[in-house]
């Protein structure tokens, strides 16, 4: 118990130190969507830490973000869904300082210099921010080569016994289960000698996809055989049953939907003729009188 309160006054003492000292000052160099989290979400009282400028060779995007810090300092809300795309809830007090480049002026205003910028850049920043005597956080990866990596690594051991630190933006380093493997295999050797290390993680997302299907529906007719459009229409029309307002009652009694067009009925009445083989209708008188005149 004596051992519980001891750590836990020496702990206090610290978080009242670290409270009691001013913050940091951190020159934000990158106005992407990386940097945007860092400067709204992570540098502010809960790190002891304030942003003091925003460079970016995209100077539109410098001091869009420079805005909104310069509001959230003065007492806006961070919102937003996503932390690379935040924004604030209202417009208030000053744009914090901006920059195109990582001038003296910048580095003269900050404690902390954090490198949120494409890989092939980082060397030249960190090293200007070393030589200027600035504690470094650098985002993954370390450079775009090796070269690059090499002289960063050298720079920051130099720097080291001078008391300035080079640090590592890798969020995974505190995953628990990367840091379980580490304190069994590293730490506590409880595993034997160790040759290589694989480290499963799953990120479970869930998607909600709207589909919205427009159908378009074209028809061509195209006249067959040349033949002239009445014909066609005549054609379509004989053919085709119209479900008028009588359809319903005429196919109730067992007749055609409509009445049939008079040509096809006299066609009708001659087919019945002649299966009976009787005269056709309406040419009775006129085979007699032809009968009478051969004979």
């Amino acid at each position: 118990m004596k051992r519980t309160r001891a750590a836990a006054a020496t702990l206090a003492a610290a978080i009242s130190t670290a409270s009691a000292a001013p913050p940091l000052r951190v020159c934000v160099v990158g106005a992407g969507s990386i940097g945007r989290e860092f400067a709204l979400h992570h540098f502010g009282p809960s790190t002891n830490t304030v942003v003091s400028s925003i460079i970016d060779v995209d100077f539109e995007a410098a001091r869009a973000l420079a805005a909104d810090v310069g509001s959230v300092q003065s007492g806006a809300s961070v919102v937003g869904d996503s932390k690379y795309q935040a924004t604030v809830s209202s417009c208030e007090g000053e744009p914090v300082a901006t920059g195109a480049s990582l001038d003296a002026s910048a580095l003269t205003a900050c404690d902390i210099v954090y490198v949120g910028t494409p890989p092939a850049s980082h060397r030249a920043l960190v090293l200007a921010a070393l030589d200027a005597g600035k504690h470094v956080l650098l985002e993954k990866p370390v450079a775009a080569s090796g070269a690059d990596a090499d002289a960063i690594v050298e720079a920051a051991e130099a720097a080291a016994v001078r008391g300035v630190r080079v640090g590592m933006n890798i969020g995974m380093r505190w995953n628990a289960a990367l840091r379980e493997m580490r304190r069994l295999a590293v730490e506590e050797g409880a595993l034997g000698p160790l040759e290589s290390g694989h480290l499963t993680l799953t990120l479970t997302l869930t998607l909600t996809l709207t589909l919205t299907l427009t159908l378009t529906l074209t028809l061509t007719l195209t006249r067959p055989h040349r033949a002239p459009l009445r014909a066609v229409a005549a054609r379509v029309a004989d053919n085709a049953v119209v479900r008028g307002p009588c359809a319903g009652r005429s196919a109730a009694r067992g007749g055609h939907p409509l009445p049939l067009r008079p040509v096809r009925a006299a066609r009708a009445r001659r087919g019945a003729a002649r299966a009976r083989g009787g005269d056709l209708p309406g040419r009775r008188g006129r085979r007699a009188c032809g009968g009478g005149g051969r004979g």
